[in-house]
Parts: C-alpha cells; structure tokens; sequence
C-alpha cells in the first residue's frame, strides 16, 4: 500500500493524477480517500491529513509514503476552488471547505503538518516545484521507490479522463503549468502576517531549501 499525503494546497492531487493515468499496477480511487478506510496491498490513496494517521495506518499494513510539499508561503496564500475567495489554509488553521463552499469549523494549520512530515518512515518527499519543473524526474524517482510499472508519462495526465471529485482541487485540468511557482509574491500582506504570527516558518523555508536566511521578507 502507498499512502500519499502531506503539506495542503501542495500538489497532491495533481500528482495522483499523474500517477493514476501512467501506474499500471497499483489501483487508483475517484475520490480522496482516507487510508485507514482502505487498508489493502496493491492501492494508491491520496488524503493530506493521513500524514497524522501514519503510526495507525504502519500498524495495521507495510505502507510506503509519499509526502507532498511545498514552499509555504505558497501554501498559505492558496485559494480553493470551494474557499469562497479566502485563504484555505494558515499557519495555525484550515479552513473546512466543500461542494457548497466554507463549511463551520476548522483543521490543522500548516505548522502542524511541518512538525510531522520528517517523523514518517519510509516515506519519499515531493516538492510541488520539483513536480512541475520536471515532471519526468519525478516520475523516476517515484518508480524506484515505489516499484512502479509506468504505461504514460505524467506530464501527458491532462489527456485522460479525471474523475470529477478530483477536477475541484486542481482549480482547473491543464497542462503542468510552472507560473504558480512565485504567485506567491502577489500576496505580500498575507506573507508577512503569517510570518509575524508564526516566525518558525522562516526557518522551515531554509530547512526545506526555498531560501538561504530570512533577508527575503525585506524585499516584499
């Protein structure tokens, strides 16, 4: 079993795509999907928040994971399609979002997927910048980890069909399109606010390799 999970708004769907449409011996859901609910050899889930399920989910099957990242200044200035124009998710919250838009309540903020991420055993990690420069070198990586039997390339997943509960997170089906990238930059009253509330993101930015100290911010 391989269990994909991660940073939201990181590029996990987009890369479940690309797996679903180019894997020939693993099985794939229409839907996200939760781990625990599927325990089986010979599946592929995808569910950001089973990043907290993994003690549970190791204890009950030999799962591999894959774990999706992603600078997170990029992360906490993402919209949802379902997100009614706001910021799904912030350092220390996200927003519950769904087919008729915000739903009451609220989930884990980013920094709570940053302080388990390096915990995971036998996980791969997977930056969403790394994915959409260079789709095929992540693409070889996964096969050697994963054991994968490839029948595509993922940077041709927009060419097959995409069910539709997975159409919704991707803001759109298209060609890997690396402009998203420093989007980031247009936001810069969110960045600093998040990152006045939260200055540990700052290092989380170095160890993960998106910057070399924290002069950056004085550029915004």
């Amino acid at each position: 079993m391989i269990v994909q999970c991660g940073f939201p708004r990181a590029g996990s769907t987009l890369l479940y795509l690309m797996m679903r449409s180019s894997v020939s011996n693993y099985h794939f859901f229409d839907k996200e999907q939760r781990a625990l609910t599927v325990i089986s050899k010979g599946v592929i889930t995808k569910r950001p928040m089973d990043i907290f399920d993994y003690k549970e989910i190791l204890q009950k099957i030999d799962a591999k994971f894959i774990i999706n990242i992603r600078d997170p200044r990029s992360v906490v200035t993402s919209v949802h399609a379902h997100s009614e124009g706001q910021y799904k998710v912030s350092w220390d919250h996200s927003l519950l979002t769904g087919p008729t838009g915000i739903r009451p309540g609220k989930t884990k903020g980013l920094l709570d997927y940053i302080k388990i991420v390096r915990k995971v055993p036998r996980a791969i990690f997977v930056s969403y910048e790394d994915l959409v420069q260079d789709p095929d070198v992540q693409q070889k990586r996964l096969g050697d980890f994963c054991g994968f039997i490839y029948k595509d390339s993922f940077s041709n997943f927009y060419k097959h069909s995409v069910p539709s509960k997975l159409q919704t997170p991707l803001n759109g089906v298209r060609p890997v399109d690396v402009s998203n990238i420093d989007k980031w930059k247009e936001h810069p009253e969110r960045i600093k606010q998040q990152f006045k509330e939260c200055p540990e993101l700052f290092d989380v930015l170095i160890y993960f390799g998106y910057e070399k100290d924290k002069t950056w911010i004085n550029r915004l």
